[in-house]
């Protein structure tokens, strides 16, 4: 029996959350094998204008149930509670209608522009010395292994919202609370899978750049076929994923501004309750959030590196031969990779890169002395 290998660990694990995600009505899309056997991904359900509307309106009834309990909870609560509930709402609703949004008026175009990032990928493949299955090496694996743990950690948590004593309605209204949270964040999982895939295949060009500079003495013509291959499918690959991205960009602002706002949420509610120190589970919920931006952020910065390594091999790329219009074909090369750097900038904003988690965190932690510093002001008031 054959062993499996790290990449297709990886790519199995991967298609295991599409499909549970697809199962579960998550995420709109699905992996599918062709009669030539190429892996290429559709859209879930019959192809139906009318099913896709209606699978929409149905994913907007966990919304409804939401809005509902947090209306609920607003004349329960006092009044800066109240405030903070409501902006929760409001930052709530565009993080879980964005994964909604992106099935009904994107999603052709989305599933159409990855179907071509697997042509390139394939493409890539084929220029590769041996044949390679599956996804990544041990990084990936890590990286994936650590993010799904995180995954994991946040289903247990909403299985807490379950008591055995609950009546029909209230089992209805903690699923669809439940259903609210997994939906929320799924652009946030989709992306650290897309980026993740973006930074492998940009590892993928760079290995074959610099495998057919090293080998060009031997029948230097065909190496030069091969790296002009290689130019002209990173280009492709650049366009696809500057296109992807634009489409990606505006729902991964709206889900790192919730999961932020989530860790104002928590400290405010220790601030007012005075369970700074000893409400543990808030602070589980605090780290875990922390780590899980943190880790989607390093997936993005490793890519831009990889992109950034890629333009360091110009010069070597320049020097490979003096064949008549190779320096040409360089220059347009070069020219491409300066005129369209691979930049993540949710609706033109910022830049998301560990510069920009550095700022995150020296906010939290500067919020967090602020929290401190509430907690002893209205102990001592309370002396």
């Amino acid at each position: 029996m054959r062993k499996l290998r790290i990449p297709e660990i990886n790519a199995k694990i991967l298609r295991g959350t599409f499909f549970v995600a697809r199962c579960t009505g998550l995420v709109f899309f699905r992996f599918k094998n062709s009669q030539d056997n190429v892996l290429a991904f559709e859209e879930s359900g019959w192809d139906f204008r009318w099913w896709k509307w209606l699978t929409g309106i149905l994913r907007l009834v966990p919304l409804c149930v939401i809005i509902y309990l947090f209306t609920w909870m607003i004349r329960e609560e006092e009044q800066l509670l109240r405030l903070i509930i409501f902006t929760q709402l409001v930052v709530s609703i565009p993080s879980y209608l964005s994964m909604i949004h992106l099935h009904i008026f994107r999603g052709p175009e989305m599933i159409k522009l990855i179907n071509r990032y697997f042509i390139l990928f394939r493409q890539l493949r084929s220029l590769t010395v041996g044949k390679q299955i599956g996804f990544g090496g041990g990084r990936e694996l890590i990286l994936i292994m650590l993010f799904f743990v995180l995954q994991f950690q946040e289903v247990v948590d909403l299985l807490g919202y379950f008591p055995l004593n609950l009546n029909a309605a209230q089992i209805a209204s903690s699923a669809c609370f439940s259903y609210a949270v997994l939906a929320s964040n799924m652009i946030l999982r989709v992306s650290f899978i897309w980026h993740l895939s973006v930074s492998v295949l940009f590892t993928e060009v760079q290995k074959c750049i610099r495998f057919e500079l090293q080998s060009q003495t031997v029948q230097p013509r065909n190496h030069h076929r091969r790296l002009k291959r290689i130019m002209a499918i990173f280009i492709e690959i650049s366009d696809v994923v500057s296109s992807l991205n634009g489409i990606t960009n505006v729902y991964l602002f709206f889900n790192l501004v919730h999961k932020l706002y989530f860790v104002v949420v928590l400290s405010s509610d220790m601030i007012i309750h005075l369970l700074f120190i000893w409400k543990i589970f808030h602070w589980i919920l605090f780290i875990k959030v922390i780590i899980e931006v943190f880790v989607l952020i390093l997936v993005i910065q490793e890519s831009i590196n990889q992109f950034r390594y890629i333009h360091e091999l110009s010069l070597d790329l320049f020097l490979a031969t003096e064949l008549k219009d190779w320096h040409k074909t360089v220059e347009i090369f070069v020219t491409h990779l300066n005129l369209n750097k691979f930049r993540v900038r949710p609706l033109d904003l910022f830049d998301v890169s560990c510069e920009f988690f550095l700022i995150i965190v020296s906010g939290i932690v500067t919020y967090l002395v602020f929290v401190v510093q509430c907690v002893m002001q209205r102990r001592n008031m309370q002396l």
